[in-house]
């Protein structure tokens, strides 16, 4: 027998986004309404911080505990993503592979086509830090209806 749901998601990108569209605010600012200066006495980097690493972390799901979720960005520009629905134990989505990019502090991955079962439109983060990526919305707006917004954290 098959699992409707595993079937009707059975990659966490269409499910991510559903889910972020449900949480998203109306209104969101857009990143690119943030103000770029530094604060008062801090001066900003004409470098970025550097992308290409692991991020791991659990993050939201609607009729589950979440999904865990590993990250791996290559400074080649490829991703890979793996994820688990934690729900009586965890169950293994497939993996998804595609390419990234940076445009600010907005993370854009785009998953290969290859398969267009699993594969979805962008799914964007927001580089906080060089070692924090926060999920945006289908827009990529920051999702604002979380007290504490689910991140992605860089692993050693």
């Amino acid at each position: 027998m098959y699992n409707k749901k595993k079937m009707f998601c059975p990659s966490p990108f269409p499910f991510l986004l559903a889910a972020a569209a449900s949480l998203a605010a109306c209104d969101a600012t857009p990143p690119s309404a943030r103000p770029e200066s530094a604060p008062a006495g801090e001066t900003t980097s004409a470098e970025p911080p550097p992308i290409s690493g692991v991020f791991q972390g659990v993050l939201p799901c609607a009729d589950c505990e979440g999904i865990r979720t590993t990250l791996t960005l290559s400074g080649d520009g490829a991703f890979v993503l793996e994820s688990s629905y934690l729900k009586n134990g965890e169950q293994p989505a497939p993996t998804q592979t595609g390419t990234w990019k940076r445009t600010g502090t907005v993370i854009e991955l785009f998953p290969s086509r290859t398969d267009p079962a699993t594969a979805s439109d962008r799914l964007c983060f927001d580089m906080t830090d060089a070692g924090t990526l926060t999920p945006f919305d289908i827009s990529c707006a920051p999702i604002t209806t979380f007290s504490t917004p689910p991140v992605l954290k860089r692993t050693p």
